[in-house]
């Protein structure tokens, strides 16, 4: 399998941590992010975790974020952004507890009760009207949500995914499932309201903290967005469908005379991003397993639909 992380040894990491706390102790990395470093700290009056890129704009995206929203969702503190070598940082505090991922299902159940107050705040988080990246200045500039989904597959020469359509040619990415996948979720894409909200981009359990009972911190902002809320329903859902989040939702908004218009379009078009987006992901990682596991999901989805 390639791994495209960002080439920072422990070292260097800690180097920097030190050059900024010199009394930075416990340093230890955190799986959490495919193309970035993450590390944790602890100095003697507060705990912190540290985001290392190659470049400035997912962590000036994060800071953003943090400045319009933190003050009504829980995202940690954005204390310190810097460069040094190229190599650039974040120091955010660290919110109490550990990843909902790493609970009992039984405890995670309980705490998902709590996510969907959470996840309510996110969901009704109006923005300025357009749709898609929220950029390093906090802007997005499309102006639909089947306008975002199509974006995300726009072939680039530079990024992670440069010349993404040479899989096809290398015969690691298959067309046939790919393109039923795209051209079902760009269809069920048209039911997104004209109203954009916020969204987390990256919704699953890894990404959110809690002490046992609440939900203590919503992290890695880096893929935040305005458009379709459900984007995130669909994300937590994609990973973790035993814990039937969707249905939750539902029916919380039901008992709140909510109506959430073509609920399950919206949930469709959003989980076959998912699953179509994750063909590619993982051929572009050449890893076999990976992409045989979401393709079945991938058919299983359009069965279902």
């Amino acid at each position: 399998m390639k791994s495209f992380k960002l080439n920072l040894t422990g070292e260097d990491a800690a180097n920097i941590i030190c050059d900024e706390h010199p009394d930075a102790v416990h340093i230890k990395r955190i799986d959490m992010g495919e193309r970035s470093s993450v590390y944790q700290f602890e100095t003697a009056t507060a705990q912190y975790v540290a985001h290392f890129r190659p470049d400035s704009e997912s962590i000036d995206k994060a800071r953003q974020v943090y400045h319009k929203y933190g003050a009504t969702l829980p995202i940690p503190v954005v204390h310190r952004t810097n460069v040094v070598n190229g190599i650039h940082y974040m120091f955010s505090e660290r919110a109490t507890g550990k990843p909902i991922v790493s609970y009992e299902k039984s405890t995670q159940g309980h705490i998902l009760i709590n996510l969907t107050l959470v996840y309510s705040k996110i969901a009704n988080t109006k923005t300025n009207g357009k749709f898609g990246w929220i950029d390093p200045k906090g802007h997005a500039k499309l102006t639909s949500w089947p306008e975002v989904l199509e974006s995300f597959f726009i072939e680039e020469a530079d990024g992670f995914y440069g010349n993404w359509k040479t899989l096809f040619e290398d015969e690691i990415l298959e067309r046939e499932p790919f393109d039923q996948g795209f051209k079902k979720m760009m269809e069920l894409a048209s039911y997104a309201p004209k109203t954009s909200f916020l969204v987390h981009g990256d919704f699953h359990l890894g990404n959110m903290l809690s002490d046992g009972e609440k939900v203590t911190g919503i992290v890695d902002w880096e893929m935040a967005m305005q458009g379709d809320f459900m984007f995130d329903l669909a994300g937590l859902h994609f990973w973790s469908p035993e814990m039937n989040f969707p249905k939750m939702m539902k029916e919380i908004w039901k008992e709140q005379g909510i109506e959430i218009p073509h609920f399950k379009e919206r949930l469709y078009a959003n989980l076959l991003f998912k699953a179509t987006d994750g063909l590619r992901f993982y051929a572009k990682q050449e890893h076999k397993e990976g992409y045989e596991y979401i393709k079945t999901k991938l058919y299983q989805l359009l069965n279902d639909v």
